[in-house]
């Protein structure tokens, strides 16, 4: 997946900010303080990632 600088210069703030919107409401994801966007995205793709590993 593509990092925060990547995808906020190419798709803008607006993009960012609805892609995060859509998911945290559809998870019903609350911080429990103000966060920024980047670190909210770094959450995200954490949260979303693939961990699973080839054996």
């Amino acid at each position: 997946m593509l990092d925060f600088e990547t995808i906020y210069r190419t798709r803008g703030e607006a993009f960012v900010f609805n892609i995060l919107g859509l998911w945290e409401r559809s998870t019903r994801t609350r911080h429990p303080c103000e966060m920024s966007l980047e670190d909210r995205w770094a959450y995200f793709l954490a949260q979303t990632q693939n961990n699973t590993r080839a054996a």
